[in-house]
């Protein structure tokens, strides 16, 4: 019987072998055997994007690993980006717990009313895979002002009136500034 464990084989690639047996009236070749290892990587649902606002997102996505045998993912999580194919600089790596099944995390510090570009990644010892890249804007912060308007003026007093727009809910102070220059 001939019996040999090969190792640091590269995933993802086909391999051929022949045993061989050497005596003293020759060697002797077996037939091909093709054998191809598994992929590395994994396979991803799809991102789910939720809470958002006008500086922060919440992020989930779901894996399967596309091997068998021990978990072997080093690093996972997101990376956003301001750019859709992730390369001016901006982007924002989030990682995510390993303990858990899925991918998950809250991005802060986003700039409001802006077009995020997001995608999940798995990496391990034999390189990273990337999901599809998913789009989501944050919410429009933009408060509007309308003119004011000045009621029961007098030698000593006014009431002044203006309206907020609907992204009140946003304001963290109200008042007024009062100057004698324009």
């Amino acid at each position: 019987s001939i019996s040999i464990e090969l190792a640091e084989l590269e995933p993802n690639s086909e391999y051929t072998f022949k045993l061989f047996v050497t005596n003293k009236f020759g060697t002797t070749l077996s037939e091909p055997i093709v054998v191809s290892t598994e992929d590395y990587g994994s396979v991803f649902g799809s991102i789910s994007v939720e809470k958002i606002n006008p500086a922060t997102v919440s992020l989930s996505a779901s894996y399967e690993v596309d091997y068998s045998g021990d978990e072997i993912t080093t690093r996972k999580g997101f990376i956003i980006s301001v750019s859709d194919n992730f390369d001016d600089g901006t982007e924002i790596v989030l990682e995510s717990n390993l303990d858990s099944a899925n991918i998950v995390g809250e991005v802060s510090g986003l700039t409001h009313n802006n077009t995020y570009y997001c995608k999940a990644f798995i990496e391990n010892e034999y390189g990273t895979v990337f999901s599809d890249a998913i789009t989501f804007s944050t919410i429009d912060a933009t408060i509007e002002i309308s003119e004011p308007t000045v009621s029961k003026l007098s030698w000593c007093c006014a009431t002044v009136t203006s309206n907020v727009s609907e992204s009140s809910e946003y304001v963290n102070e109200w008042g007024f500034q009062l100057s004698k220059d324009k």
